[in-house]
């Protein structure tokens, strides 16, 4: 490659090319990430904070719409892998539109068998309606944040992700504050870490960037594209790494502090980590870039970066 007219025109052929890879139940590789790599428990059991091994090695990804929980999950695959954790999506809503809902569901089991997830659908198997910030305090929302509050306290899960409150879209932002206002009904007894997440609205304080290798951003994209009505509505499955690498470019700044040396990141993404303290809900660190050759173990261990 001789100049920059040179790569912008590579970078938009490889685009189109990356268009035309058949999706979902005809993606070629059709095997599950979980067949892919041996768990690493042992690592997690020697680094972590010991009030974490009180929990379970779990993580519970609070998705707003079916795909939300591929595109955000490169960390959750992580935790997979190098700390052995089980991950279980938890389909807060199957979308607004009732006449799609059957095909989303399916799709949707098809992307959590990919993944090696366990699923499980909020409101018997229908997901919730109306999970926008305006229905805060209905009777409806008080029942969905007590169910959420259930799996919670019956999962213990050791991390918990979930949009930040202002994540754009509505029913984001509202699965925002109803996770928020499950963890309050438990109260202190639960101890684990939430992780805020990103996608259509960008956090404007970041603690945490996180590198995904390649083999994990290609699980996501597969998985992604098993929503193959959405994907062929709009094609964004293909625009995530674009996405991860700008990530990069926010995250070097924002998380390690402007005019800061950036990591040499291809792919990242990035996350406000939290954990509870005695006055309520704390960053768990003040900024930490977590690197492919790490082990995210470390994400749990007393924090001696502070």
């Amino acid at each position: 490659m001789k100049n920059y007219g040179e790569y912008v025109e590579k970078l938009g052929r490889l685009l189109k090319e990356a268009a035309r890879i058949p999706a979902g139940a005809r993606a070629q590789s059709g095997a599950s990430f979980g067949d892919s790599f041996a768990p690493d428990s042992e690592t997690f059991c020697k680094t972590c904070d010991p009030k974490f091994l009180k929990m379970s090695q779990k993580a519970l990804i609070f998705a707003p719409h079916p795909d939300d929980e591929a595109m955000s999950g490169g960390l959750a695959l992580r935790l997979m892998r190098e700390c052995g954790f089980a991950v279980k999506d938890v389909a807060v809503t199957l979308g607004s539109n009732k006449a799609r809902r059957p095909g989303r569901r399916a799709e949707l089991k098809e992307c959590c068998k990919r993944l090696s997830w366990e699923l499980e659908i909020c409101g018997g198997g229908e997901g919730f309606d109306g999970i926008v910030p305006a229905s805060r305090g209905t009777v409806a929302w008080k029942s969905a944040a007590k169910e959420i509050a259930g799996i919670i306290s019956r999962e213990n899960p050791s991390a918990i992700f979930a949009p930040h409150k202002n994540d754009w879209n509505k029913t984001h932002c509202g699965v925002s504050l109803l996770v928020a206002d499950a963890l309050e009904i438990l109260g202190s007894s639960y101890r684990g870490m939430l992780f805020e997440t990103e996608y259509w609205g960008a956090m404007k304080s970041p603690n945490l960037m996180v590198e995904i290798p390649s083999d994990i951003l290609a699980a996501q994209i597969e998985a992604t594209s098993c929503h193959i009505k959405e994907v062929e509505r709009n094609p964004y499955h293909i625009r995530i790494p674009t996405w991860m690498s700008d990530n990069v470019r926010r995250g070097g700044e924002l998380v390690g502090g402007q005019g800061g040396a950036v990591p040499d990141f291809d792919f990242a993404v990035l996350f406000r980590a939290k954990i509870r303290s005695a006055g309520g809900w704390r960053s768990a660190f003040k900024s930490l870039f977590l690197p492919a050759s790490g082990n995210a173990a470390i994400l749990f261990a007393k924090q001696p970066w502070k």
